[in-house]
C-alpha cells in the first residue's frame, strides 16, 4: 500500500497535470472554434498539433499516477485480489 506521503506527491502531480491538460484543450478549442469561421495558418496548424501531441503525453501520465491517488485501503485490496483472479 502506498504511503500517505507518496499520495500526497501523486495527488498534488495529477492536479498539476489536470491544470495544464485544461489549459491546452481550452486552447485548443478557441483555436478550433476561430478555424471553423477565419481558417487557421500553418504556423497556428504546428502549435495545435503540438498542443495536441502534449495533452495526449499528459492524460498517459495522469493514467499512471491516478490509480494510487485514487485507490482507498479496501480497494487496494480488491484490486490485488482481482489480479489474483487473473493470473489464476
Amino acid at each position: 500500500m502506498p504511503s500517505i506521503e507518496l499520495v500526497k506527491v501523486h495527488s498534488l502531480r495529477s492536479q498539476c497535470l489536470i491544470a495544464e491538460i485544461r489549459k491546452l484543450s481550452d486552447q485548443q478549442n478557441e483555436l478550433l472554434q476561430k478555424a471553423a469561421f477565419v481558417g487557421m495558418t500553418r504556423e497556428e496548424a504546428k502549435e495545435s498539433d503540438g498542443r495536441a501531441t502534449r495533452i495526449a503525453e499528459l492524460v498517459k501520465e495522469l493514467e499512471m499516477v491516478t490509480p494510487v491517488v485514487g485507490l482507498s485501503p479496501k480497494s487496494q485490496h480488491e484490486h490485488e485480489a482481482e489480479e489474483a483472479a487473473w493470473e489464476a
